[in-house]
């Protein structure tokens, strides 16, 4: 059955809560990883009380790279990340936040809030880690959804070995 042929008034639609109401937890990035021995890219994560790591694709981990080193801001060459912001800024839609709020399996979703002038919101679904390059560059706060964030691994001990072998 298709979303359009529920009924409005089923019984299904009214006990939905809405995304607004699922416990929000901010987290901040503060490091971009590479780790040679597994070929993947870690970002990682202050949190209230863990350290949390998430992997990207080798695409995401490099855009993450050139964005959080400050490279993309004065880039010659536009990347699909900028034509994606400057096309929504065209629209007069700015990104307000971006909600890690679901995982299946290995892979990380989240969710891009676009608002524009008179307050109407776009919302749209992609991976976590192209919603974590666009927020970097945006300057946006991340958050994640409770329930994933309790699922997530404590990367506090690779930070710290890092941090002891690189001190």
């Amino acid at each position: 059955m298709s979303y359009h042929e529920i009924p409005n008034d089923s019984e299904f639609l009214r006990n939905l809560n809405p995304t607004s109401d699922l416990e929000l937890i901010e987290i901040d990035f503060y490091k971009v990883t590479v780790d040679q021995h597994e070929g993947q890219v870690i970002c990682l994560f202050s949190s209230p009380d863990k350290i949390l790591g998430v992997e990207l694709n080798s695409i995401e981990g490099t855009m993450l790279t050139f964005t959080a080193s400050d490279c993309s801001e004065n880039s010659h060459l536009r990347t699909i990340y900028h034509l994606y912001t400057e096309t929504m800024q065209l629209c007069k839609f700015t990104l307000e936040k971006v909600i890690i709020e679901s995982k299946r399996g290995d892979m990380l979703y989240g969710r891009l809030h676009w608002v524009d002038e008179k307050k109407r919101k776009i919302l749209k679904v992609c991976s976590a880690g192209d919603a974590i390059v666009l927020a970097i560059m945006s300057n946006v706060k991340i958050y994640m959804v409770k329930s994933v964030y309790d699922e997530m691994d404590d990367y506090s001990e690779y930070d710290q070995k890092l941090t002891d072998e690189y001190e």
